[in-house]
């Protein structure tokens, strides 16, 4: 094998190894979420639901204490935005979309947007696990190897 390649059984480890840990990652079922996570969550049910960044609708159910914190902010035209960047409800939403569309996910539920926010974290770490694992293989042998 040449110095910097990644032989095909790694690939094969790799997708075990994301796997096992996408498994245990969700074994336990709940989320660990915070105020801090709030709404990033909170875009993506918005982006899910009503394909939009404005979280009006989808923050009915969030105590009117919480918009006070710092994640949420009212835009010039009085809408409740997130702070954070959308980067990651963009992602997470476009993980859940198929599902959500297929109805496996009723992203309505009161957990909805709960599960996708854990089964994208855990999807998203996992793969990243799995591709250092690749390029960790693919490391280039060094003198002690020989």
């Amino acid at each position: 094998m040449l110095p910097g390649t990644s032989a095909p059984g790694h690939w094969g480890q790799a997708v075990l190894i994301a796997a096992v840990l996408f498994a245990v990652y969700n074994a336990n079922g709940r989320e660990i979420g915070s105020w801090d996570s709030s709404p990033t969550r909170s875009t993506t049910e918005a982006i899910l639901q009503h394909g939009s960044l404005r979280l009006d609708e989808v923050i009915a159910h969030v105590r009117a204490t919480a918009l006070q914190r710092p994640g949420y902010v009212i835009d010039q035209r009085h809408h409740v935005r997130s702070a954070y960047p959308v980067a990651p409800a963009i992602l997470a939403a476009g993980l859940a979309w198929p599902w959500v569309r297929l109805g496996v996910i009723d992203i309505t539920a009161p957990m909805g947007a709960s599960l996708v926010a854990k089964l994208a974290a855990s999807l998203i770490v996992a793969t990243a696990m799995a591709l250092a694992f690749v390029v960790a293989r693919r490391r280039p042998p060094s003198a002690s190897d020989h």
